[in-house]
């Protein structure tokens, strides 16, 4: 998201619920952790926290390139 929005004045990019889902797992983790509770259904919960953010990344990782590739033949890239 960094190298488009440097590339691009106007980077829009619409949330997927599989990042929300993401954030949240995400969350919970950190609150479980924090909070001591039993370890064997933290790990579970990290799984699926994984692999909800390996799947958002998977969204959303056509989405950015297609962004590169637009302001690319928009004659926005330096050439090396």
């Amino acid at each position: 998201m960094v190298l488009v929005g440097a590339m691009s004045n106007a980077a829009q990019v619409r949330p997927h619920w599989t990042g929300k889902v993401a954030t949240v797992l995400q969350m919970s983790c950190v609150v479980w952790a924090l909070l001591k509770w039993d370890t064997h259904w933290l790990f579970w919960l990290a799984v699926a926290a994984t692999g909800f953010t390996a799947l958002s990344g998977l969204i959303y990782l056509p989405a950015g390139l297609a962004m590169v590739r637009a302001k690319a033949h928009a004659g926005g890239l330096p050439r090396t």
